[in-house]
């Protein structure tokens, strides 16, 4: 039951793999289809593990997460911290979000509509580049470019300019206009290939005519010429109207936009996940902004030891102590002659620590790599050890 699907069920959409993993331009288009573009800066930072749909989509997406100012600029300045870390959790929250929308269906209930965060107010606003409208590969006109005339004929009123010479397969679309918009004017675009020509023949009456597609060639032609054969139907006219063509070529149409400088980049992105994984790890260990309590060993008397992993450090409280022992100034107090903690690892011990507060935090260099705690007590003394893990 999800509560994406109002209490329904839900599952992959069909036709979905099993297990996806997207790539920083994969997850790029997806987020450029929400009102939130201030969060695409962030996909390098993020990394998203593998996604099994039929575990993924049978569940609820995380919560949509709600930005603070200070998060989305540390993640946008890459300014570690607290409110860094909360940036970027609440980035992969997002992100689940959107592939989920993206990847999954209800399957019963009725679908809720994606949750899209809000840029909190007076945060940093990545700017992007505009789309950029296609231009022409190639510009003519008649009168101005001394298009040469390879062909004319005043007595009925017909010319043929041959205005491009090229590589015929990368052209995707021309347009045609003039300044004579006399409507008997017949306008014969052709495409010559050795002795053949393959075109149609097109009635023009207004100006700034398109015909998008309406070129076919020869399977196979790499290169041609074309020609601008214009006649009029009556030989009432016999001046030659300037006319002018835009040629558009690999797939680009007149009017369509580019696609904006510069997507997202897969390798980019994951090489630079990977440096703020190592980042990220080398602080949690040795510069840790903060840390979570453990597993707690309480109890403790004499000499003996205990096995650890990946710890930052240890909480010691001492519980009971002898009456008599000496107790010097301080804040805390200074106790003399309780006994000592060390770390070590399996070639021997890393750096110890006196007892000589009933209570303290400690926090050896090098903790990280201990796989074990180890302890020496006064008799009389007893002693309680929390483990402190990197926060996560």
């Amino acid at each position: 039951m999800t509560a994406a699907c109002g209490g329904g069920t839900s599952g992959p959409k069909t036709g979905t793999a099993a297990v996806v993993d997207f790539t920083a331009g994969a997850l790029g288009a997806l987020l450029s289809r929400y009102p939130a573009p201030w969060t695409i800066p962030a996909i390098g930072l993020v990394s998203l593990a593998p996604l099994t749909l039929s575990v993924f989509c049978g569940t609820d997406p995380p919560t949509s997460p709600t930005f603070t100012q200070a998060e989305v600029d540390a993640v946008l300045q890459l300014q570690l911290g607290p409110d860094f870390d909360r940036g970027v959790s609440k980035m992969r929250d997002w992100f689940y979000n959107v592939i989920w929308w993206d990847q999954c269906q209800c399957t019963s209930g009725t679908q809720a509509p994606i949750t899209v965060p809000s840029q909190p107010s007076g945060s940093i606003t990545p700017v992007f580049p505009a789309p950029a409208v296609n231009a022409p590969c190639s510009s003519y006109f008649n009168n101005s470019h001394g298009i040469a005339v390879i062909d004319t004929n005043p007595q009925t009123g017909t010319w043929i300019w041959q205005f491009f010479d090229g590589a015929l397969n990368q052209i995707s679309s021309l347009t045609y206009s003039r300044t004579d918009n006399q409507a008997d004017l017949v306008v014969d675009v052709a495409i010559p290939v050795g002795t053949r020509s393959v075109g149609v023949t097109y009635q023009w009456s207004p100006t700034n005519q398109f015909f998008t597609g309406g070129l076919t060639w020869v399977p196979g032609a790499t290169s041609a010429r074309l020609t601008m054969r214009l006649t009029y139907n009556s030989t009432t006219h016999l001046h030659a109207p300037e006319w002018g063509s835009d040629v558009y070529c690999n797939g680009q149409l007149p009017g369509a936009t580019q696609t904006p400088c510069c997507p997202p980049d897969a390798a980019t992105a994951a090489t630079l996940s990977t440096i703020l994984d190592l980042v990220q790890a080398m602080q949690r260990s040795y510069h840790p902004f903060a840390y979570v309590a453990s597993s707690s060993h309480a109890g403790l008397t004499g000499t003996g030891s205990f096995p650890v992993s990946r710890l930052v450090g240890v909480h010691a409280q001492v519980t009971t102590y002898p009456s008599g022992s000496p107790i010097l100034g301080g804040n805390p107090p200074y106790v003399k002659d309780l006994g000592w903690i060390s770390v070590s690892d399996g070639d021997g011990m890393i750096q110890e620590r006196r007892l000589s507060q009933l209570e303290f935090v400690w926090f050896p260099q090098v903790c990280p790599l201990a796989d074990q705690v180890n302890y020496f007590l006064e008799p009389g003394v007893t002693l309680t050890l929390t483990e402190l893990k990197p926060e996560p």
